[in-house]
This record gives structure tokens, sequence and C-alpha cells, in this order.
């Protein structure tokens, strides 16, 4: 992305948030994986749309006349030599803003804009992800927030304006979305021609994990699931350890990351002859799917398109004669969810599909009683005169 792309995000927000608004935010930290180890590194994606930096501890101060400056994080010989070091230059050049300084700097400056300002904009943890995600949370944001409430007498999270702003992409958005399912697409083809010689779940890991990257993904946007049988009814299922039956299903859900914009796709596909029964979920499923993706239509309310995917599944299920009013005990996740920056972006701010909205078309059915678990999800852009299905390309058939 360049430079403009975070200076009309920055901008817009201004524009949301009322004129002289004062925005303080701040990337993720560093997050430990095993000892002395870090984690692989994340940005914050607010940050990130802000600012294009991908890199921990950093800040962003947009001042109340549209002044913005990069916060330099403190970095000593050891963190310079591990990890290297963003440039002066490098920074404004990617992010665009007008300044980069230093901790030192940036704490006189909030200190004289507390004297203009009693009120400060930030970004917060969302409110369910505390409440029903059992996660260890980024504690850069909470700290943040605690350093602005010593300093200014209001503090406010910012982040439903983002994500509004968010909801709707951008052309450069949407080309990098596009990009990441074809390489996905163009991934999973490779696979599928070699499936029937694999032995084990990993294998088939590996070779989508090496096709997307040797097309220059970023890697994947989320951690890869290849679900053989019954591993399948496991929602996120992640060890990809298995021995791969035959005569079943491989459920896979894939998503290759390229420009930091996510793919999400999903396929399941047979190993050898399939029971005529598992067949029939399948198809039921596949069936389901392609008229909730006809129905992803500019206007239609977001309340009646979560219904309408909703009775497409309860017709699947009437039609292999299970309980359609258990719907969500078949189905124990969303039929759809924004996608972007994160794999889980939030639409907000909007009744109906919108052109400018990329939502998944996710249906599955789990039955672990029977080892059958069928998932097909596709990436759908919503356009002014109806679809765009990104992943329409690789298709559904088992």
């Amino acid at each position: 992305m360049k430079s403009i792309f975070f200076k009309h995000n920055r901008h817009a927000l201004l524009e949301r948030l009322g004129s002289g608004a004062l925005v303080v935010m701040t990337a993720h930290g560093d997050m430990q994986q095993a000892h002395d180890m870090e984690a692989p590194f994340l940005q914050e994606s607010h940050f990130w749309y802000l600012t294009g930096i991908n890199k921990p501890n950093w800040w962003l101060i947009i001042d109340g006349s549209d002044k913005t400056y990069a916060v330099a994080p403190e970095l000593d010989d050891i963190d310079r030599a591990f990890n290297g070091e963003l440039s002066m230059d490098d920074v404004k050049n990617a992010s665009g803003v007008d300044r980069v300084i230093s901790r030192i700097e940036a704490e006189d400056i909030l200190k004289s804009l507390a004297r203009k300002h009693s009120l400060v904009y930030t970004v917060d943890h969302a409110d369910y992800i505390r409440k029903y995600l059992k996660l260890h949370l980024n504690p850069a944001l909470k700290d943040m927030k605690s350093l602005l409430e010593r300093t200014f007498s209001t503090v406010e999270d910012c982040s439903k304006d983002l994500w509004t702003l968010r909801t709707l992409k951008q052309p450069e958005e949407i080309e990098a979305m596009r990009r990441a399912a074809r390489i996905t697409c163009e991934a999973f083809e490779v696979m599928k021609k070699e499936m029937a010689s694999y032995t084990y779940e990993y294998e088939a890991e590996a070779r989508l994990t090496y096709e997307i990257r040797r097309r220059g993904a970023d890697g994947h946007a989320y951690a890869p699931i290849a679900a053989s049988g019954g591993n399948a009814c496991t929602l996120h299922y992640v060890s990809n350890n298995s021995q791969i039956q035959k005569r079943q299903f491989l459920l896979f859900d894939v998503g290759a990351r390229f420009d930091n914009y996510a793919a999400d796709i999903s396929r399941t596909y047979a190993i050898g002859q399939v029971s005529k029964r598992a067949q029939a979920v399948h198809l039921a499923v596949q069936k389901a799917q392609l008229d909730m993706i006809e129905a992803m239509q500019p206007g239609v309310g977001l309340k009646e398109f979560r219904e309408q995917s909703e009775n497409f599944m309860k017709q699947a299920l009437t039609s292999l004669k299970l309980d359609p009013e258990k719907l969500y005990s078949y189905m124990p996740h969303a039929v759809s969810h924004g996608l972007g920056i994160d794999p889980h972006d939030m639409t907000v701010g909007y009744e109906a599909l919108q052109p400018g909205m990329v939502l998944t078309a996710e249906l599955g059915m789990y039955l672990p009683e029977e080892g059958i678990g069928v998932r097909i999800e596709d990436d759908v852009l919503i356009t002014v005169k109806g679809h765009e299905n990104f992943s329409g390309t690789l298709d559904t058939n088992f």
C-alpha cells in the first residue's frame, strides 16, 4: 500500500470524529512464545490501517490539526542486533506522517496537547473478546489507555468509527484481497492433484504452505486446517497430524495473507469413494452455499441475509432427515463474517449489504457421531450490480 492510502484513512477518521479531534494509538507489543522466544508478530489491525507500520511498540499521534507523528520505540543495541530497526525515512515514506519522533518528545507533546484537549481517542479491545474469548490479550492497548487516562480528562474508544471505515473496502484493499484469494485457490489446485498420494494431514498443509509462500504471499492469514474424517467436527482443528482416512472427507480451511489482507476459503474433498450419506451431506451444503451466494446482493438487509442463509441450511437439514430447528447444533458457527486485514473483520455501521463489503459465505454441517464434517466457504465482494466471488474459480465439488 502507498502512503496516500494511510493518509486518506487518517483523514477519514478525523472527519468521523469531528474537527480538531486528538487521536493517540499504539502498535501491538511483542508477546512471548516460549522461554526467551518472541511469538511471530502480527500488527494491531487499526494501527496498521492508519500507518502501514508493521513493527511492534510504535505509537501514532494525530494532534487535532491533522498533523501526525509516528513515535519510535526505545530500542537498545540487543534489539537492533536481533530484530533490526526502521529508519525515520522508511517510516515517513511508508506512512506519510509529518514527523518521526522519540518517546521523550512524544511525552512532551502529549502534556502540551492535554492543556488544549480534555478528550483523546484511542482504541481498545472489543468487549465481546474480553467477555467470551479465553485469550491473553496483547497488553499494549491497555497500557496506552492507562497512560492517556493519567494525562487527559476523558479517554474514548474510536474502534467503532474505524470498523465503520474498514467495512467498505477501497480499491487497493479489494485488489489485495482478490490477490490473496487467487493465491489460495492456486495453492488448492496444486495440492488437489497430489492429494491422493498423501498419508498424513500435514503433507497437505505443507504443500499448501509452500504454494502460498512461493507466490509472494506474506504467509497464512491464520493457522491452516487440514482435517480428516471426524477431525473436521472440531471447527478449529489445527493439529493437522493425523493419518488421512480413506473413504472419508478431508476438510480444508485455508487463507493466504497478501499485502496484509486475508483470504478465508474452505473446501471439503473426498479421499476415495465416500459413503452415500457423506455425499448427500456434501451436496446439501453445496447447494445451500450456492443459494446463499446468489442472495448476496446490494441492499439486502443484513438480518434478512442471515435469515435467508439459515433457511437454506434448514432446507439442507430437512433433505437429510435432520431436525432443522437444531441448525446451530449441526453448524455451530456463523453463516458469514466480514473479511479484510483481520480474517474476522467486523461489519459495523450498516443495516444492509453495501458495495465494497467483503464477506464470507461459510456454511457447514458437522455430524461427529457419523464422522462427517463438511464446510464450504468463499470470499465475496458486494458490487453495485451484485457480487464478485473472489474464490469462485475453485470448484466446490468433492
